[in-house]
């Protein structure tokens, strides 16, 4: 048989997907932005899809922890560095993907962000909700 997450979870999931979204908003209207208005970062596209990632990465410790995860309390330093580990690792296969996107297959860098934010979302939920923010209260209410 197999272990059906409960309510809570699957919300917190749902609720993540949704902060997925803004952060990808945020990485894409960054990355855009950079590239469509720089010629620096026009050229180097990959130092603009880092930067974006970092900008929306700092957006989805905050919405995760207060809105996802319902964590009100303050901040640890345990919690951070587990938080930008596994950002660090979502980063590299956020950076990867877009990578083997757009030089291996040839296909165009905006794709490549949105399957580049497709790789790393059950990687980042998982570490999130099990390893980072193991506190968690019912967001269910």
């Amino acid at each position: 048989m197999v272990n059906v997450p409960n309510r809570s979870t699957a919300i917190q999931f749902i609720k993540y997907g949704l902060m997925g979204v803004s952060n990808t908003l945020i990485d894409f209207g960054m990355y855009y932005v950079l590239t469509r208005f720089s010629s620096f970062f026009g050229t180097y596209i990959f130092v603009a899809k880092a930067i974006s990632f970092c900008v929306a990465t700092i957006w989805s410790y905050y919405g995760n922890k207060r809105w996802t995860f319902g964590q009100l309390n303050k901040s640890t330093t345990k919690e951070v560095g587990r938080f930008y580990v596994t950002a660090l690792i979502s980063g590299v296969i956020n950076v990867s993907v877009h990578y083997v996107v757009v030089r291996v297959f040839n296909l165009p860098d905006t794709f490549g962000i949105v399957c580049a934010a497709g790789a790393t979302v059950l990687f980042g939920f998982v570490l999130n909700k099990w390893w980072v923010f193991t506190e968690t209260s019912d967001t269910s209410k």
